[in-house]
């Protein structure tokens, strides 16, 4: 994986989407994940809108998820995309 015209990452999948483990976890948007939340995208879901953000001490209530290469790609690059 690149950034800044380096590579920062050279890892397979699994071990890219590894960096998210235990600190990636979705919440419908009425709740709040904490100061230390890093936003990463939200979903629409039948029963409203979820988001996923990254945290090392999220709400008790915050449900863990598996990272893709997606939360992988948003997080490393959310400085470039002004999250």
């Amino acid at each position: 994986m690149f950034k800044d015209k380096h590579i920062c990452y050279n890892a397979g999948v699994a071990q890219l989407c590894a960096m998210l483990d235990g600190k990636l976890f979705e919440l419908p948007l009425s709740e709040h994940a904490g100061a230390d939340a890093v936003f990463l995208s939200e979903r629409q879901e039948a029963d409203g809108t979820v988001y996923r953000f990254v945290s090392a001490a999220p709400p008790a209530n915050a449900k863990p998820v598996r990272a893709g290469l997606e939360d992988v790609f948003l997080y490393v690059y959310r400085e470039e995309l002004g999250v």
